[in-house]
């Protein structure tokens, strides 16, 4: 996921921002970002046998990795403001990235649900 992800974000940096300037490229970098999270808790949920409560962890497991990777990389290795990380998170100015880490969080869960896996 991180791979993946991460080329996204190169991709939307150099060429999408500079075709659409940056909010629309961080639409775009954020559903192609949604996507790709939940394409992959479905596989996982598919591939494993999760109850609910289960794949609520795992998905707990991959916010955590989620923003320790972000934060520490964009903060501690590139030098990022900490205000310029979390003006990711306003979505009164349509920023999405806690849409993105609430997706992570629940998107294994919504499929363990659906597949029926009972503890």
């Amino acid at each position: 996921m991180l791979a993946v992800i991460f080329c996204l974000s190169a991709l939307r940096e150099v060429v999408v921002r500079s075709m659409t300037g940056e909010l629309p490229a961080h639409f775009i970098g954020t559903a192609a970002a949604l996507v790709v999270i939940v394409l992959l808790a479905r596989r996982f949920v598919a591939r494993t046998v999760v109850t609910p409560g289960e794949s609520l962890l795992v998905g707990a497991f991959w916010v955590a990795l989620t923003a320790t990777f972000e934060f520490g990389l964009f903060h501690y290795a590139m030098g990022v403001p900490w205000g310029t990380l979390l003006a990711d998170y306003n979505i009164l100015q349509g920023r999405l990235m806690g849409v993105l880490m609430l997706t992570t969080l629940l998107a294994p869960y919504a499929f363990a649900l659906r597949s029926g896996t009972r503890p």
